[in-house]
């Protein structure tokens, strides 16, 4: 099965996310040397300016249609551990695509991240890092 590579880009200084492919004079988006979409770059030099965060769709839904990609807020429940709802972070961590989870209760379990795939599906995206953080309090 072929995964959908797309990216959502977020502009930290117009404090939203990047409408189009362009940031002023110069694509996003470009193609490689081989002709294939998707090479990211901004200049010729390959630097990313700092003022634009690049997040990753991770190719999964969460349980209302809705695309998740990194730097969503997502919560979701661990059967057999707790029945309170649980919230983490998207992240892609050691080649894959985790939930770092926040409001973790240490006598459940003495881990913080858990695999997407397993939770993607029965979980809901709640918001995102840059516009809802606060909701990480909860």
């Amino acid at each position: 099965m072929n995964r959908e590579i797309k990216f959502r880009v977020w502009d930290n200084n117009n404090k939203g996310f990047v409408k189009n492919s362009f940031v002023g004079a110069m694509p996003l988006f470009m193609l490689n040397l081989d002709f294939e979409f998707g090479f990211i770059k901004d200049s010729w030099d390959g630097q990313l300016p700092p003022d634009y965060i690049f997040q990753q769709f991770t190719g999964l839904k969460d349980k209302k249609g809705k695309e998740i990609f990194e730097g969503d807020l997502f919560n979701f429940i661990i059967i057999g551990f707790s029945a309170s709802i649980n919230c983490g972070v998207i992240e892609f961590i050691n080649g894959k695509f985790t939930i770092h989870i926040q409001n973790i209760k240490k006598e459940y379990m003495n881990f913080e991240y858990i695999d997407l795939g397993n939770y993607a599906i029965s979980g809901e995206i709640i918001g995102n890092t840059f516009e809802n953080l606060e909701l990480l309090e909860k």
